[in-house]
């Protein structure tokens, strides 16, 4: 019940703790009440195998930029574009995914827990349902992260930055893309997707424009992180033309699902129905990305309607 879980790293993702043989590990757990001393014995550290050098993205997958200039925070991130496979011989327009954690999308080389494997998905999905997307995912900012993520301020977890974050997507990004590749720029046809904190920060943006996104993905949302962010759902006007998929798993901590109910009857109260609004607690679900990878597919065709 007041289990603690955690990874040990050497300063960040990128160098966390692994099995033998380089593949992640589950959380380590302890129950603070009931154990004073802790021996920890680490096998091997992530960054210390060559594997993760070998790229998984496939070649619809480009860096759009390596440093693209965040001049609200005067920061800069690498920015990373997925096309579909007809961009090139063809004159067509696209609805765009704009998505968090970008390290995780594409390439295993760069995702400390595995991808989402969101370039295969949509491949598949073209094939099978003729649904071609671009897809802009955003690096998050490791140290970063946790402040970018939220708009409010956590006494203990930082916060504060998620406002000004939004409004880069909003004012520099997204104007970007839709000036340089041929988009489908209306709210109905822009879909912002997230995990974890990216799921809540997720959900921040299409509630403060929902002018610019129409759709959103929400998967596994740490709503717990502040008590404004059904407060903000509350108090602001919402278009019932909008669309919501959110998700969580049951094998998540508690906390986790007792928010995402909250946040659901926060959002029917609103006057979003089962049209607008996916509301799924998926029983062997866990806050893992091979979760999130394996209902990115059912996300997209929902929202899209395919």
């Amino acid at each position: 019940k007041n289990k603690i879980e955690y990874k040990i790293t050497r300063g960040s993702w990128a160098s966390v703790e692994t099995n033998s043989k380089g593949n992640g590990i589950s959380n380590r757990v302890i129950l603070p009440e009931k154990i004073k001393t802790i021996k920890i014995s680490i096998k091997n550290w992530e960054d210390f195998f060559t594997k993760k050098n070998t790229s998984t993205a496939n070649s619809n997958v480009q860096v759009l930029n390596d440093s693209f200039f965040i001049p609200q925070l005067n920061r800069f991130r690498q920015v990373s574009l997925y096309l579909p496979s007809d961009y090139s011989t063809s004159d067509a327009h696209y609805p765009v995914i704009y998505m968090q954690d970008g390290q995780n999308i594409f390439d295993n080389a760069t995702a400390s827990f595995g991808e989402w494997q969101v370039d295969e998905t949509l491949l598949k999905l073209e094939k099978e349902k003729n649904f071609k997307a671009i897809v802009i995912a955003i690096d998050n900012g490791q140290n970063k992260r946790m402040s970018e993520y939220n708009p409010w301020i956590h006494k203990k977890y930082g916060g504060g930055e998620g406002d000004r974050y939004i409004d880069f997507i909003v004012q520099n990004l997204k104007p970007f893309i839709d000036k340089n590749y041929r988009t489908k720029p209306a709210a109905n046809q822009t879909a912002i997707f997230g995990s974890s904190m990216g799921g809540l920060i997720s959900m921040y943006a299409l509630i403060k424009h929902p002018d610019i996104f129409g759709k959103a993905g929400i998967f596994s949302p740490s709503f717990w992180v502040s008590k404004n962010t059904y407060r903000h759902v509350k108090h602001n006007a919402l278009p019932n033309q909008q669309k919501i998929y959110m998700i969580v798993g049951l094998e998540e901590k508690p906390i986790m699902y007792k928010c995402f109910k909250k946040m659901n009857k926060t959002l029917s109260r609103k006057g979003f129905d089962a049209q607008h609004l996916k509301f799924l607690a998926i029983e062997d679900g866990k806050h893992q990305e091979w979760f999130w990878a394996r209902e990115f597919e059912q996300a997209v065709s929902w929202l899209f309607e395919l």
